[in-house]
């Protein structure tokens, strides 16, 4: 799970501006086969997971904004991948990190403890 977008920069807007900045999640999961979409279980888990963190914290909190793909990140702007490798925070990880993505398992990461 990666942190990116303007809180991973620490340049997002706070929770008394009228539209404060999301929380933009990059939630990277193992295929069996590469390239196979995700198994619809395992999509309901994860959003109903996030759903839940979000209802808990209605006010104030931030809005949870996830994208959930395989970690082959086959498929993905190439653009979209080099700034979150620039900007991303890494805030869990069981596995391999992809290559791709190898700078931000490499970074010390200011939310490690969560």
């Amino acid at each position: 799970m990666i942190l990116f977008g303007s809180v991973a920069r620490h340049e997002e807007r706070p929770l008394s501006h009228r539209r404060p900045s999301d929380v933009d999640l990059l939630v990277l999961v193992d295929s069996e086969t590469d390239g196979d979409p995700l198994p619809l279980d395992l999509m309901i888990a994860l959003h109903h997971t996030i759903g839940e963190r979000e209802h808990g914290h209605l006010v104030p909190a931030l809005r949870i904004q996830a994208i959930i793909t395989t970690s082959d990140l086959s498929g993905w702007d190439d653009l979209f991948i080099s700034h979150v490798a620039r900007d991303g925070v890494l805030l869990w990880a069981r596995g391999e990190i992809p290559k791709a993505l190898a700078s931000v398992g490499e970074r010390e990461g200011v939310f490690r403890s969560i």
